[in-house]
């Protein structure tokens, strides 16, 4: 027999609770607790009492405890690269691709003494190679051909009094780096085009994926240039590396909405979960878990086994896509389809056991 509260109402129970208490349709979102047992049970597996006359074992859950208390990206900052970008500098932060590099790089100047002053990123290996000069350099007014008529003055100028975070900088063309480190020396930055020497000041955060002192080795990558942006380096480890992978998962879902609406992930979800490898890291991981807030109604417990057709996370499910699963039936004919079976009904319809119960009830009232 299974029976699921949450808030001391009932939202959901299988057909031999239905039974057992007299329940129908009607009672999933509206029967208290306190109507069918005597009292509640603790943190711990443990023997109620309930109305009629049986005991029968409980346990309280609390899926999003007061461990879902950190914003996500925003695990306590590494204190040395805090103090370190308070006094300008430059920090290097490695890690797989996904990872979350940029978001605890937005962390550390919100947290920092720049705050006051602008965040600015670029992706070195986003921007076209033909680009790159004159989106950190800037230009004057008809530098070249196609160039804004009143000029442009870059991403280096932008970022003064504030951090500059220059994304994937194992990237960046030999030709930039060179550029690059003659700002990073002088302070001064000169746009294309122009003889005028503006004068910057701002935190250096780089990050890459690769290696680069290979890069160095392989001659990418200029030497002067890594040690000039690489003053302290911050490698931040893969999800698969992380010591509590479940209570991370938490802080994600917490941020993104889903203790507001109340919808929980389960127990064995919540495990498989953290032992996925997650090849992706963050970036997948945040992905999945907007993909089921998007899914599931409010109040829903998601079960790994009834997650529906569709959900691709690799090495939880082999889900086919979308485009070939004909459109589900409605839940009466699911439910004739399986012979009353609502697990079996939930699964074929894409819903947990909870939604299914719910959609029964506002069918029987309408």
């Amino acid at each position: 027999m299974i029976m699921v509260f949450s808030d001391e109402v009932l939202l959901g129970a299988n057909r031999r609770a239905m039974q057992e208490f007299g329940l129908s349709s009607a009672s999933i979102g509206s029967v208290a607790w306190r109507s069918l047992f005597a009292h509640r049970p603790d943190r711990h597996p443990a023997p109620v009492e309930a109305l009629n006359q049986r005991r029968y074992l409980a346990r309280q859950q609390t899926h999003h405890s007061a461990r879902v208390t950190v914003p996500p990206m925003q695990e306590p900052v590494h204190p040395q690269a805090l103090r370190l970008l308070n006094a300008g500098i430059a920090l290097c932060i490695t890690g797989e691709t996904g990872s979350g590099k940029e978001h605890l790089c937005r962390a550390l100047h919100q947290q920092s003494h720049w705050r006051s002053g602008p965040f600015v990123a670029i992706n070195c290996a986003a921007v076209p190679e033909n680009l790159i000069e004159s989106e950190l350099f800037g230009y004057v007014p008809g530098a070249f051909t196609g160039a804004n008529p009143k000029g442009y003055e870059g991403k280096l100028r932008e970022a003064n009094n504030g951090v500059l975070f220059l994304d994937e900088i194992g990237d960046m063309p030999l030709a930039m780096q060179t550029r690059l480190l003659r700002v990073l020396q002088e302070k001064c930055v000169t746009p294309l085009g122009g003889n005028g020497r503006h004068n910057v000041n701002f935190a250096l955060v780089c990050a890459t994926h690769r290696d680069l002192q290979q890069c160095v080795e392989q001659g990418s990558f200029r030497e002067d240039l890594l040690y000039r942006i690489q003053e302290f380096q911050l490698r931040l480890p893969p999800l698969r590396e992380k010591p509590d992978l479940a209570a991370f998962i938490l802080t994600l879902w917490e941020q993104l909405g889903g203790v507001k609406r109340q919808i929980a992930l389960s127990d064995n979800l919540l495990n498989t979960l953290s032992r996925l490898p997650w090849p992706g890291n963050v970036r997948q991981l945040l992905s999945f878990l907007k993909v089921l807030l998007a899914l599931y109604d409010n109040g829903d417990v998601i079960e790994e086994e009834t997650l529906p057709e569709g959900v691709v996370c690799p090495g939880l499910r082999t889900a086919p896509a979308l485009s070939a699963v004909p459109p589900p039936p409605d839940e009466l004919a699911a439910l004739r389809e399986a012979n009353g079976n609502m697990a079996q009904a939930a699964r074929q319809l894409g819903i947990s056991r909870s939604t299914l119960y719910r959609r029964l009830e506002r069918r029987s009232v309408s």
